[in-house]
């Protein structure tokens, strides 16, 4: 971007005890000291949980956009790039993924998914493969799910064309199954309670959907 210059400020909630707002460096085009200010940025938590993540990026535009000592152009248009965490959720669907990971990714995931839930907020696994899980059952669910919409010949069609394709996939990547008590113990590590629902999200009737929720 021909005459781009660049500013670097580190922001964090109003009334937050490691300060608000600090302009660490102003505009400039040397890339170095743009990587140095970079380098003195560190991410540090809220103690006051009342503060919602919002409140930091709206102080970051407002205090950022008309600080001199950012060193605006008059006529410069002003981009503001915000770098920092994400809005606590309060639901989070996971909808055919959780069979792609590995046990250990898995368990990985449920921590951070937990980490972004707001309070009272709920995580929903859909698909979720169980350890007798047959790929003939998602065939048969696919027939009846287009069966029941008038489209079997086209659901019988598609089938046969992806099966040279979804025979190599599953060899490069097979699918990850997980028990009902062993999904329990991993959300119990997590700090999850898991209650399963009656039916999945998706037309793959014989896979199973749980919710989870922080204790």
């Amino acid at each position: 971007m021909p005459n781009a210059r660049f500013a670097i400020v580190s922001f964090r909630d109003h009334g937050n005890p490691g300060g608000e707002y600090d302009t660490l460096r102003a505009m400039t085009t040397n890339t170095s000291a743009i990587e140095a200010a970079l380098n003195k940025l560190h991410a540090v938590s809220n103690p006051l949980p009342a503060n919602l993540v919002v409140e930091s990026y709206n102080l970051a535009f407002r205090r950022s956009y008309a600080d001199p000592a950012i060193g605006w152009r008059v006529t410069a248009r002003k981009v503001v790039l915000v770098i920092g965490d994400a809005e606590p959720y309060d639901l989070i669907v996971v909808n055919s993924v959780i069979q792609y990971m590995s046990a250990r990714e898995r368990r990985l995931w449920l921590c951070r998914w937990r980490d972004l839930l707001a309070p009272g907020g709920r995580i929903v696994l859909s698909d979720l493969v169980s350890p007798r899980h047959h790929v003939w059952d998602d065939a048969v669910s696919l027939c009846r799910f287009y069966a029941q919409h008038g489209r079997l010949t086209d659901a019988l069609r598609q089938r046969f064309r992806d099966l040279g394709l979804y025979s190599r996939a599953r060899r490069m990547c097979r699918l990850s199954s997980v028990g009902r008590e062993e999904l329990r113990r991993d959300a119990a590590a997590a700090g999850l309670a898991m209650q399963l629902l009656a039916t999945n999200l998706t037309y793959r009737t014989h896979r199973t959907a749980a919710l989870l929720s922080a204790d």
